[in-house]
């Protein structure tokens, strides 16, 4: 089955460990993977993928994973384009998971699992016909249907700190070499909240217009920060 895998691009959904389940699902990640295919192939499902929490190094050129990976928490999101337009799930009900020696090994795994058996329960509900244009799926599609997929090139440290520097410290180019001097390891995080109020549509109390890039860009950047220095 072919994906791509990509760092989490919003953590703001993360629920505490401590709501998080013991994984009951005694199946291997070939026959977890055979079920989201399966049901992808059932609503024309394409251009999957799976956001996992590791970090862009992580991952090989192909899009998949490297052998060494780990994933940080065990959060994932699944998305698709369908026939019902474009799709999203996330899931980090369960946690990392005990060792089982055929089964899934990986938290996030089990947690791409569950998403696979929501999408066959929502599909059973078209049994006796009385769903005929998938509404049931239309609490997971994109809000303003925009595309599921994460089109962004991938983060770096340097993009990541200019987006970070630039919502933080505010004030156009001449500004900013300024403000990246001031994102030291002892004030990184300072300076992600600083970002995070400048650009939060609840919080923040510049105009628009005098910050060049969102609160979504100030928590992809954050979490690639974060990430990095794991």
């Amino acid at each position: 089955m072919r994906y791509t895998t990509r760092p989490l691009s919003d953590r703001t959904w993360l629920r505490a460990p401590s709501w998080r389940l013991t994984p009951q699902f005694r199946v291997t990640w070939a026959k977890a993977l055979d079920l989201l295919e399966r049901e992808l192939d059932m609503i024309d499902g394409r251009d999957l993928v799976i956001e996992i929490d590791v970090r862009e190094q992580d991952l090989r050129l192909d899009g998949m994973l490297r052998a060494n990976a780990r994933a940080g928490q065990p959060a994932v999101v699944v998305a698709f384009e369908s026939k019902h337009g474009p799709l999203l799930y996330r899931s980090d009900a369960y946690a990392n998971a005990p060792s089982w020696r055929d089964g899934m090994h990986e938290g996030w795994q089990h947690n791409v699992y569950a998403v696979a058996r929501t999408l066959e329960s929502l599909r059973a509900v078209d049994r006796y016909g009385a769903v005929r244009s998938g509404e049931q799926y239309r609490g997971f599609r994109q809000i303003g249907g925009a595309p599921a997929i994460v089109t962004e090139p991938p983060m770096t440290d340097e993009r990541a700190r200019e987006v970070i520097a630039s919502a933080a410290y505010p004030g156009g180019p001449h500004r900013l070499a300024a403000a990246l001097a001031e994102l030291t390891p002892v004030g990184i995080e300072a300076a992600i909240r600083r970002a995070q109020r400048n650009t939060h549509p609840d919080t923040r109390h510049l105009e628009p217009a005098a910050i060049s890039v969102t609160f979504d860009d100030v928590q992809r950047a954050a979490a690639h920060l974060r990430g990095s220095s794991r």
